[in-house]
């Protein structure tokens, strides 16, 4: 998975809400999604039982004449293929996983490769695309129910024992990235959310004990912490670069911020909760001085890695290239605050193992879904240093620290929410969303334009989306209903 500081491969992003019911529109991540170049790492191919050995009956005095015996013959193990779009360190561990399951025995063997995910797309379209692949939340929307594209494994789940998967054992929230039409289409995989890291040796030092929890006690604890020498920077609270897209999303979902009216024909990006939302972030730089402005931004005056900032934002699995950079940090995880109208909604990460219309060995391929997905689930999250997506394993206590409990806590508490047209998810086009969103942001981070001056643009960008595609608007919420 891909941090916004570039630790791993490519994640999306969506949004997720209490039980309680609050509606609004959900997100879903940033960032392109590969590393440019394919690599295939070596493949551990599982070896073919040998042939059973020719029975000869013993000879009797005036043996009768019997039909000639053939040597029997085993069937060869089915070749399974699986594409995943990671950086070099996640393919390697992809590749144990995949040495482990071909040295089972299973009558199939999993050939894994690393593979440009921007050429999803066209290898879909020429319905040439792997039996398995490693498959973002987005892509229900895009590819699902299509020649071509990725198959509803609802067939396969409800099969019994261990030829299916207990649904009712995973989380709803990251099962829920994978439902398009009342269809599943993917089985999940792994789930995180965006957040804090905090350095917890900085915090003790100011005598901080309890973490922020509303907007103002974010200012208050931030005030405490940094620490200048006239203009000169010895110490920043936070270390967010100047892209306040994806800050933004957070903090304005935890503002109880409407992207869209449930109908889909009007933006709600210019609302007032979205503007005072954005207002703040802008104003943790420019008014309380929490960190560089744009104009003085630069990512060595606020390293995290060497105590030059106190907060990272990004999300705890950044930690894993923290920690590489300085072994000794004292880490721990910070939530996104609540703001003047508090909402329990946050974004969430994930990806799935889904199957696609070009393969012929279906239950074979289940298998290695089932494998990863639920038989190794624990174990693959522990060493990819991230959530697992079944209830049980949520109390495993390797989950229990004060970096990755937060994060359970979360997931635990919070279901899907519908309408993440904003970063690329839900129905097609929704991609088209972001770059308004994007723009909107920089123009009102580095004063270009006040605030509501620039949501106002993202809206009408947004409005002339909605009425260009108003009839397939109409025909998904039909689909849905």
């Amino acid at each position: 998975m891909q941090m916004e500081n570039g630790s791993r491969g490519s994640r999306r992003w969506v949004v997720l809400t209490s039980l309680a019911g609050l509606t609004g529109a959900v997100m879903a991540a940033c960032g392109s999604e590969a590393p440019a170049a394919p690599v295939s790492p070596t493949k551990a191919a599982g070896s073919a039982p040998s042939p059973a050995s020719t029975v000869v009956p013993a000879a009797t005095a005036k043996p009768a004449v019997a039909p000639t015996v053939e040597p029997s013959k085993s069937k060869p193990a089915v070749k399974i293929s699986f594409w995943q779009y990671q950086d070099v360190p996640s393919t390697e561990l992809f590749q144990k996983y995949v040495d482990a399951f071909n040295a089972e025995g299973r009558g199939s063997t999993i050939q894994h490769d690393r593979v440009d995910g921007a050429k999803k797309a066209p290898a879909a379209a020429a319905n040439s695309m792997p039996d398995l692949d490693l498959s973002n939340p987005n892509h229900p929307a895009q590819f699902a129910a299509r020649d071509g594209g990725m198959v509803a494994l609802d067939t396969f789940i409800r099969k019994q024992g261990s030829d299916g998967i207990p649904q009712a054992e995973y989380l709803p929230a990251p099962w829920g990235l994978y439902t398009w039409k009342r269809k599943q289409y993917g089985i999940p995989l792994q789930a995180a959310i965006k957040n804090f890291i905090y350095n917890k040796e900085i915090f003790a030092e100011v005598g901080i004990a309890k973490l922020p929890t509303t907007w103002d006690d974010f200012v208050g604890v931030g005030k405490k912490i940094v620490q200048k020498e006239g203009t000169s920077w010895k110490r920043s609270f936070l270390n967010m670069n100047t892209d306040l897209n994806r800050p933004w999303h957070e903090f304005s979902y935890r503002n109880n911020t409407k992207r869209v009216t449930d109908d889909l024909t009007k933006s709600l990006v210019n609302s007032p909760e979205s503007t005072q939302s954005l207002q703040y972030l802008i104003d943790l730089a420019h008014v309380h001085g929490l960190q560089p402005k744009p104009d003085e931004y630069a990512p060595e005056t606020v390293d995290f890695t060497t105590g030059r900032s106190a907060v990272h934002w990004g999300g705890f699995q950044n930690a894993t290239a923290i920690l590489k950079a300085n072994p000794a940090l004292k880490l721990g995880t910070m939530l996104v605050p609540y703001g003047p109208t508090p909402a329990k909604v946050t974004g969430i990460a994930g990806e799935c193992l889904a199957m696609w219309d070009s393969s012929k060995e279906r239950d074979a391929a289940f298998q290695f879904i089932r494998y990863m997905c639920y038989d190794r689930n624990l174990a693959w999250c522990k060493d990819y240093f991230i959530i697992p997506v079944r209830k049980a394993d949520l109390s495993d206590p390797y989950y229990q620290s004060d970096l990755m409990a937060p994060v359970v806590e979360t997931l635990q508490s919070h279901v899907y929410l519908r309408w993440m047209y904003d970063l690329g998810n839900t129905f097609p086009h929704a991609a088209e969303f972001a770059a308004a969103i994007t723009t909107a942001c920089k123009e009102a981070y580095t004063l270009q334009k006040s605030v509501k001056q620039a949501l106002d643009g993202a809206a009408d960008a947004h409005n002339a989306l909605l009425a260009q595609y108003a009839g397939e608007l109409k025909q998904f919420l039909a689909d849905q209903a």
